[in-house]
């Protein structure tokens, strides 16, 4: 029954919902990426799921939360978990009636990972520059491009880190149809 009533929730939704970066809109999604980042000659490799929620205040320009929750292997080292949460905006380059579109974000996240039985405070930034298409009025595919920084808890350097991911993004109606 659940399953039957997730199925028609998710099938109205996409009926009735247009494809929008336009004003009074909302989307939900998220993205994958794999990273690698040395900090002081030592190879870390994450694996990062990041789901995210946002809002259009106006046309083009979006904020909302979302979640950076991953597994890092730090080279010679078990593995560790790390889960980052906070805002984010993001600036769409061109107008609302394009199926393909750039857009820049840039975010602030503050959590934990936790290693060997330890818990340590972070806090960073991200920065990224995504191409999308949108594959049809509510659903676009994005690759991100992104840079960030993070601050560690008893670290002495920050992780910068670069990364390529693929994402998905579902955008809710409520205001302007694209074409």
């Amino acid at each position: 029954m659940k399953k039957l009533l997730l199925s028609i929730l998710l099938i109205t939704t996409v009926l009735f919902s247009n494809a929008q970066i336009s004003q009074n809109n909302w989307m939900v999604g998220g993205s994958f990426a794999f990273t690698s980042s040395e900090v002081m000659n030592i190879t870390t490799k994450t694996t990062l799921l990041s789901p995210n929620v946002g809002y259009f205040f106006v046309d083009r320009f979006a904020g909302g939360i979302k979640a950076n929750l991953s597994a890092l292997k730090v080279e010679g080292e078990d593995v560790m978990s790390s889960s980052m949460f906070g805002p984010y905006l993001r600036y769409y380059l061109l107008k609302n009636d394009k199926d393909f579109n750039l857009h820049f974000d840039g975010s602030y996240m503050f959590g934990a990972t936790k290693a060997a039985g330890e818990t340590f405070n972070q806090n960073g930034y991200e920065l990224a520059v995504t191409p999308m298409v949108f594959l049809n009025k509510h659903t676009a595919l994005e690759l991100r491009v992104s840079y960030g920084s993070v601050d560690t808890e008893g670290e002495t350097e920050r992780t910068n880190t670069f990364g390529l991911g693929v994402g998905f993004q579902i955008h809710l109606g409520g205001g302007a149809t694209k074409k």
